[in-house]
């Protein structure tokens, strides 16, 4: 009883798709975080752009002078090498400090193209500004 037990959990964990690809690539793997933002100076000049110029409410309210990101981790697939950033603000109340999420994206590192994570949907929305 006790191995079908790990088999079921073991066939639950075989089934997650840990994140979306873009041109519906299911092959992916997860890179740790250890996102180095110095080797691509660039990405940080796309998010800021994004910030600035989206159209996304949650980051509107924010305020674009106490936004912040940070950078999570890669995802490749076949086709190219995702960085995904979470952009939010920080926090601090009663319950203490914590980072609150206004929008996910993931940077495409062979196109230099940003795309907003649709969290209801689990798609990637190609940014185009």
């Amino acid at each position: 009883m006790k191995y079908f037990y790990i088999l079921v959990v073991a066939m639950g964990f075989a089934g997650c798709d840990p994140a979306p690809g873009a041109n519906g690539s299911d092959s992916t793997a997860v890179v740790a975080p250890s996102v180095a933002t110095d080797t691509l100076p660039w990405k940080d000049a796309l998010v800021e752009r994004y910030v600035q110029h989206s159209d996304n409410a949650l980051l509107k309210s924010i305020g674009k002078d106490s936004v912040s990101w940070i950078w999570d981790r890669m995802v490749t697939n076949k086709t190219t090498t995702y960085y995904i950033c979470n952009i939010g603000k920080d926090v601090v109340d009663a319950g203490g400090a914590r980072f609150v999420s206004a929008q996910w994206v993931y940077i495409d590192t062979v196109n230099r193209q940003l795309y907003e994570y649709d969290v209801p949907k689990d798609t990637l929305i190609k940014w185009n500004k």
